[in-house]
């Protein structure tokens, strides 16, 4: 038997996933970490704290599966897709990494994509160049990496001048594993400064060009399951590993569940709930709606594209739910109620919350609305509601807005989907998958230890690299489900209600939640 060690570092912990050549995971072990907010729509993370944890894990998920390390057949990772992180030329960092969450580059976006006619706040013709060549466009909230980048030129530029080059977060795993400068295509895209017509996949100079960001301090793009070099020995002593062992390039989060699911043939769904969502599949050719801001980017699968609705607050919701309404059951932060208290005290109360909506928009959204304003909350409250209610909108308003993002993809391909595989921290929750079910009205496949679907799904890309899954397809024929969920019929109305409710509510106060949290210097 072969063993591939793949790493999923997401946003608030590393995972370090033990797994055979054919997607069967051994072991796991976790090191969590801390986002640093040092000031308003701040998000940081200090790169040196994932290598300690991608090193701890590492030796621990060995020791715990009982597998020696001259076992390992490769190394791959997963990780949280559009962070910006300027390093010079030994790949040591020169600040933190602004992660995916980071919202400081607001006006370097709307500088990159001016122009006198405006299409959804866009000048038009930055806007065709930018759709004609990546298949999208920066956000207006600043947080994809081009903004990013023109943030830390604009007003760092000692820093700048220093930066050898910009990595996204598993850029720099790779980098401290190989000493390689490459990122993969999938992250490439994100940066919306990738050509991805058919045929090129490589950066664009004409795009470069226009924002004003020199190509040479950007990595070298690789397709995700191509082989960027071997363990050095330096690494390798740093996580108790021998030198020498091929280091994959793997994919970011999304896209490596979208694999580790099995969803690898077009239309296949997947629904992930960690501390964002998504609801993503593969499409045969490259897809976009700049209406909801939802567009494909390419897929691990070299030639395929991954149609992707990303939310940005999922999980999260639950957890603020946990630490902030927990301190209505009563006690102390410490005796916080678990998880499994919510879910149980969840599936004790009715479908539709007493008529509470709650809004998930706890970082203003970016699909099916690209609204840097947008803010949660409690709609229809009174004194008729207790805790139990307002947890279960919670976990209702994330799946309305999942509904939300779903109805909007299936419109794009003119399909809908049969089911959707459900993975990511979210997908523990049984009451949760039977809630999807019913509010999405399609059955939810639950996926096996779900929180690892990432890790799993890039340690099957690496898998591919090495050899030992000749085909991409092969891959959609191995198990990975735990239960499904069919919608209930008794719930239909009810949900079909709330979530009209929803949509309209969002549409009729937009222009209050710009009016409460716009910076006027913008408008």
């Amino acid at each position: 038997m072969s063993f591939i060690l793949a790493h999923d570092l997401g946003t608030s912990s590393n995972k370090a996933v033990l797994v055979t050549e054919y997607g069967e995971i051994v072991a796991a072990a976790a090191v969590s970490y801390d986002v640093v907010t040092p000031y308003p729509n701040w998000a940081e993370q200090d790169p040196t704290v994932w290598w300690d944890a991608v090193c701890r894990s590492s030796q621990v998920v060995l020791k715990d599966a009982g597998v020696a390390a001259d076992e390992i057949e490769g190394i791959t990772f997963a990780g949280q897709m559009q962070g910006t992180l300027p390093v010079d030329a030994n790949g040591s960092p020169l600040m933190n990494c602004m992660i995916w969450l980071d919202g400081r580059a607001e006006q370097q976006a709307r500088q990159a994509t001016r122009g006198w006619l405006k299409v959804q706040g866009y000048g038009l013709s930055r806007l065709a160049r930018w759709l004609y060549l990546t298949n999208g466009a920066p956000n207006l909230a600043g947080k994809d990496p081009v903004a990013k980048m023109l943030w830390l030129r604009d007003t760092k530029p000692d820093l700048w001048k220093r930066t050898h080059k910009i990595l996204d977060v598993k850029d720099y795993l790779l980098h401290r594993s190989t000493g390689k400068f490459v990122t993969s295509h999938d992250c490439g895209n994100s940066t919306w400064l990738m050509d991805t017509r058919k045929g090129r996949l490589g950066w664009s100079d004409h795009l470069l060009d226009l924002v004003g960001i020199p190509r040479e301090k950007l990595p070298d793009l690789v397709p995700g399951s191509q082989v960027v070099g071997d363990l050095t020995a330096e690494a390798a002593r740093e996580m108790g590993l021998p030198a020498g062992i091929p280091v994959v390039a793997g994919a970011g989060d999304v896209v490596a569940m979208t694999v580790g699911t099995g969803a690898v043939r077009d239309h296949e769904f997947h629904l992930g709930i960690g501390t964002s969502a998504w609801v993503a599949t593969h499409v045969p050719e490259r897809k976009r709606d700049l209406r909801t801001y939802i567009a494909s980017i390419c897929s691990a699968i070299t030639g395929r594209q991954l149609l992707v609705a990303h939310q940005e607050t999922g999980g999260a919701c639950v957890e603020w739910a946990r630490e902030t309404l927990g301190g209505f059951a009563g006690g102390a932060s410490a005796n916080r109620p678990t998880y499994k208290d919510l879910d149980a005290l969840v599936e004790s109360y009715d479908a539709g919350a007493n008529n509470l909506l709650f809004l998930p928009w706890m970082a203003g959204e970016y699909a099916p609305v690209d609204d840097k304003w947008a803010r949660g909350g409690f709609v229809n409250l009174s004194l008729e509601h207790q805790y139990g209610h307002m947890v279960r909108a919670v976990y209702e308003g994330v799946a309305l807005n999942a509904r939300w993002a779903l109805s909007s993809v299936e419109k794009l391909i003119g399909e809908k989907t049969e089911s959707l595989r459900f993975a990511g921290g979210g997908a523990l929750s049984e009451v949760w998958c039977q809630i999807l079910a019913d509010v999405l009205d399609r059955p939810i496949l639950q996926q096996d230890r779900p929180r690892l679907a990432a890790a799993r799904g890039v340690a099957l890309i690496a898998s591919h690299a090495l050899g030992f899954i000749p085909d991409f397809d092969e891959i959609g024929s191995i198990p990975t489900g735990r239960a499904r969920f069919e919608p209930s019929a008794a719930n239909r109305t009810v949900y079909d209600d709330r979530y009209a409710l929803f949509v309209d509510f969002y549409r009729r106060n937009k222009a209050f939640f710009r009016l409460a949290n716009a910076d006027r210097s913008l408008l």
